[in-house]
């Protein structure tokens, strides 16, 4: 199976039921830089209350691992940090649903959304900034090089897309200066 079929697994149900999402993680830093290997999709949802069942609706039992009712309600509910998995049976691709909460920077991804035409439908892509400021924080959090080449990925191919008074700002109100040097220091090796 390709690569774009995780996207269509899981962004056609979204997309058909009118759930306001965006893809963030490696997938977001793929479309923006340079490709590498994953299995999963990171995905950021804001739905209310009423719409848990839709959302669950959106995904078949037969086709996938979803997680109870009360369990989506709890992550659901938490102000912040609520997280489930959606599995796919056949393929075993994953997709980590983040829940925006009242995460401000979350927010701020949803409203401003990248909409881009894929295959027969579209995608929301959270926007560069959030995606290079989240690759950043799970840096500092874990050190895994792997999110630096990430970065590196979306600045040597979308730089122009980048608001830099929008991204330097969020540098700062996330103390994330030490990480944004090591990447300029990487930049200057290559």
């Amino acid at each position: 199976m390709q690569l774009p079929d995780i996207i269509t697994l899981f962004i056609k149900p979204l997309n058909e039921n009118d759930l306001h999402y965006v893809i963030t993680g490696s997938i977001a830093s793929l479309i923006y830089g340079e490709i590498r290997v994953t299995h999963d999709i990171d995905l950021l949802l804001n739905i209310s209350e009423n719409q848990v069942a839709d959302f669950l609706n959106a995904y078949s039992s037969k086709d996938f691992y979803k997680p109870p009712v009360e369990v989506v309600t709890i992550e659901f509910s938490r102000t912040e940090h609520g997280h489930i998995n959606l599995i796919h049976n056949a393929t075993g691709f994953k997709a980590d649903v983040y829940f925006c909460g009242r995460d401000k920077l979350n927010l701020w991804a949803l409203r401003n959304f990248k909409r881009i035409e894929f295959k027969n439908g579209y995608l929301k892509v959270a926007p560069i900034e959030y995606v290079i400021i989240k690759k950043l924080m799970y840096y500092r959090e874990s050190n895994m090089e792997k999110h630096v080449l990430d970065i590196i990925g979306m600045l040597k191919k979308s730089s122009k897309e980048i608001d830099n008074e929008i991204f330097e700002n969020l540098i700062e109100e996330y103390s994330l200066q030490k990480e944004w040097n090591h990447i300029k220091n990487q930049l200057t090796i290559l």
